[in-house]
């Protein structure tokens, strides 16, 4: 929403807010008519830049890569709200891959994973989450 509403502040006035699709990741349409060859949308752009959700959007071959500073403030925040031993995580193409072993998760529904990663949302750098393993009984 912050990306949206920065494009449109930045003179892109028809940029939309992105949407939930039926997976619950975020998907953003932008509609025809919207020049993003324009001088305008570029400048909008480079502005607004930080603010971009990651994972499956941004560059013309269809993804960008993740900035390692947001993968790495996110993994320090689910360290910081009940998962101590959360690893920064790897990152291959659109997927963050998480160690449950390392971690002491059981997976992705591991309720202690579930609450902090619910209190870094606003943070999470996007794409696809993948766990490996589950602790080691």
């Amino acid at each position: 929403m912050a990306y949206a509403k920065c494009m449109r502040e930045h003179g892109v006035s028809n940029f939309p807010d992105p949407t939930q699709d039926s997976g619950g990741g975020v998907k953003l349409v932008i509609p025809q008519g919207v020049d993003q060859n324009s001088p305008t949308f570029k400048s909008a752009q480079s502005a607004c830049q930080s603010l971009l959700y990651q994972g499956d959007t941004g560059d013309a071959a269809g993804s960008r890569a993740f900035d390692a500073t947001k993968v790495a403030a996110w993994a320090k925040c689910i360290r910081e709200h009940g998962v101590p031993n959360f690893q920064d995580p790897q990152v291959n193409g659109n997927t963050i891959i998480i160690d449950a072993n390392a971690a002491g998760l059981s997976g992705r529904d591991d309720p202690k994973f579930s609450k902090a990663a619910e209190a870094c949302y606003s943070i999470r750098p996007g794409g696809t989450l993948a766990f490996m393993g589950g602790p080691q009984q």
